[in-house]
């Protein structure tokens, strides 16, 4: 009789357990269903893939899956970076890198660690990037990880192209391009075949050039992907510009516009416009040359008053979002102390009378501490919210606050080392969010020259990027 009661009792442990870890592993799976969804939308769209990332966060938080949490924050930072907000993209990778690195996720850790590289590479801080993704190289050598490993060298070479180190650029291009050839990796081999041809273009070797761009543009058509195939076709027509050949630039420049407009990349639509200027003029045909730019000009304001509005917008929506989760946790809160009073209830049918007081007890202590809680994040929410008010008033005095740069003589006389007159040009349109090949083309100048005068007034200003450069300026016009 006992042994068959042990048993009875072994087995009934033994269900127990088993739904507790069903129990546990259903919002687990929960959580990688709403990460699947974030990452199939981070760049078609980032806002949907934040929507759920955030869902995820939340889910993972509420039913303690601390191991998740990595995963989570590089889905929320991808989803940050891909919507252009590089610091915030850059907090959730650094909370990625610590919750992997806590948890000993590799992956998570390493997929942290180059987002990281990433967003500073975004922000022009290409050594620190630079540092970021060597340590993805050694993270996927270690773990044998081939397709983590060849995007850490292709990554490092844009880095080091961008610290104008030529040779050593085109070398990581080569070594990336071995590993992705040797796992069948057709995408990011043909993106090491553009980024070696882009640097043979400001080499001067116009035929190497052209040789890789050939092959990646029949790697990106093969694989059906447009807005590589329209990016490697901008290349291609800025080759011929620099080979004087700009009846075929041109026919590559509209090719890659058109493809553009039908994918709706604003931002390669407006910089194929300016491929087509120079076509045109190189041919000189003047009117039509204008005509070009004239369309970018305008493009380009609409970009720029466009991105202002977003941010407006965003913090609009981030504000209401706030008041209607507090008044929805408001109700909820409602509803669980009438679902409290209602077991409550129930209990008291049913248990005896010596039970009830302390079943009473308990209930109160839950309640005050209940009630403790919901004024706690009531107030933290309050917080929150005031936060969001100044950030707002701030950003809507900000955009008006840009003000006309000085004349020279008086920008200079704030300096201790005082800016050339090429060099305040090249501020100048900098400060007008210009590229770096616009201010070129304007001054006439190559683009390592715009660059090098950059680096020259941002020194002489104090400040290491435009950002800070346009802060220089707001305070001191």
């Amino acid at each position: 009789m006992s042994l068959l009661y042990s048993r009875r009792n072994h087995l009934l442990a033994v269900c127990l357990v088993v739904l507790a870890l069903f129990a546990k592993s259903q919002p687990k799976q929960d959580v990688l269903r709403l990460l699947s969804q974030s990452k199939s939308l981070e760049e078609s769209s980032p806002d949907s893939a934040l929507t759920f990332a955030q869902e995820a966060l939340m889910l993972a938080e509420q039913q303690d899956l601390d191991t998740l949490l990595a995963k989570v924050h590089v889905a929320l930072g991808a989803a940050w970076s891909n919507r252009g907000n590089y610091e915030k993209s850059l907090e959730h990778s650094m909370k990625a890198a610590a919750y992997a690195r806590e948890y000993g996720d590799t992956l998570a850790l390493i997929d942290a660690v180059n987002s990281i590289g990433i967003d500073l590479f975004y922000q022009e801080d290409y050594a620190k990037a630079a540092g970021y993704f060597q340590e993805v190289q050694q993270l996927a050598v270690r773990i044998g990880d081939s397709l983590r490993l060849g995007h850490a060298l292709n990554n490092q070479g844009l880095v080091v192209g961008y610290l104008e180190n030529l040779d050593q650029e085109l070398i990581l291009y080569e070594q990336a391009r071995d590993v992705f050839a040797a796992i069948g990796e057709q995408e990011g081999y043909a993106n090491t075949l553009l980024n070696a041809g882009t640097v043979h273009t400001t080499l001067g070797a116009y035929e190497e050039a052209s040789h890789y761009f050939e092959q990646a543009l029949a790697v990106y058509q093969e694989l059906g992907f447009a807005i590589p195939v329209e990016q490697t076709l901008q290349s291609m027509s800025e080759n011929l510009l620099a080979q004087g050949r700009y009846a075929q630039a041109l026919d590559k420049a509209q090719e890659a516009l058109r493809i553009a407009r039908e994918n709706s990349v604003m931002q390669d639509v407006l910089y194929s416009l300016g491929l087509i200027q120079k076509a045109y003029k190189g041919l000189g045909a003047y009117r039509q040359a204008y005509a070009y730019q004239q369309q970018a000009h305008a493009l380009n304001d609409s970009l720029f008053n466009l991105e202002k509005q977003q941010i407006i917008s965003e913090l609009n929506a981030q504000y209401d979002a706030e008041r209607k989760q507090q008044q929805i946790e408001l109700l909820q809160a409602q509803n669980s102390l009438k679902d409290v009073r209602l077991a409550s209830t129930r209990r008291m049918l049913i248990i005896t009378i010596a039970g009830g007081v302390a079943v009473i007890t308990v209930l109160l202590i839950i309640y005050f501490l209940y009630r403790r809680k919901q004024r706690a994040e009531h107030e933290a929410r309050e917080l929150r919210i005031e936060a969001l008010q100044k950030r707002l008033l701030d950003l809507r005095m900000q955009t008006g606050a840009i003000k006309e740069l000085p004349a020279l003589e008086v920008l200079n006389g704030m300096l201790h080392n005082q800016l050339t007159e090429r060099e305040y040009e090249t501020l100048k349109l900098s400060l007008a969010n210009k590229t770096n090949a616009e201010i070129a083309d304007t001054l006439f100048v190559s683009v390592s020259t715009v660059k090098f005068h950059l680096r020259n007034i941002y020194a002489k200003l104090g400040v290491t990027n435009r950002k800070e450069a346009i802060a220089y300026v707001v305070r001191n016009a």
